[in-house]
């Protein structure tokens, strides 16, 4: 329905509860967490959220997975399906580290909507290029139908 232009109201992709579920998934999670921050101020920071959580090492899996439970702990999300929102709320000891990981979900929220429309778009344009050279086969063959009909036409004039 939505490669006619239709609103599918059946799409799932697009609803609160989706876009929630998407920044509380492990690639989202993770990627947030082993980003790089720099933040000035009062106090400053400049590291992963493993480093600024004292988990150790980026590289082992333990305090990779120890970090996204810190995460989860200092990040609130939630929807509302009846008003159509999704609320993110993050909380640190430092207020712009804070934002910034805030910042950091958003980005990867509308990186995954630019990705999911340049897929939806190709799929699109794939779609409308198979209608168009239906279109055309339809028009070829009517045209030979239209053709032999004015050849037997003339055929029988003559």
């Amino acid at each position: 329905a939505s490669q006619l232009g239709l609103a599918n109201p059946n799409s799932t992709t697009s609803s609160p509860q989706f876009y929630a579920g998407l920044l509380q998934s492990r690639e989202v999670m993770r990627d947030v967490l082993m980003t790089q921050y720099q933040v000035t101020g009062p106090r400053s920071f400049r590291g992963t959220l493993v480093e600024f959580f004292g988990l150790g090492g980026e590289d082992s899996t333990d305090a990779v997975l120890r970090g996204m439970d810190r995460l989860a702990d200092a990040v609130d999300i939630g929807s509302d399906r009846n008003i159509g929102i999704v609320s993110l709320a993050v909380r640190t000891e430092l207020p712009a580290l804070s934002v910034a990981v805030a910042n950091r979900f958003l980005d990867l929220v509308n990186e995954y909507n630019l990705r999911r429309r340049q897929s939806q778009a190709g799929a699109e344009r794939e779609f409308v290029g198979q209608q168009l050279q239906e279109a055309r086969n339809h028009l070829r063959e009517a045209e030979e139908s239209l053709s032999g009909c004015l050849s037997r036409k003339r055929d029988y004039d003559n």
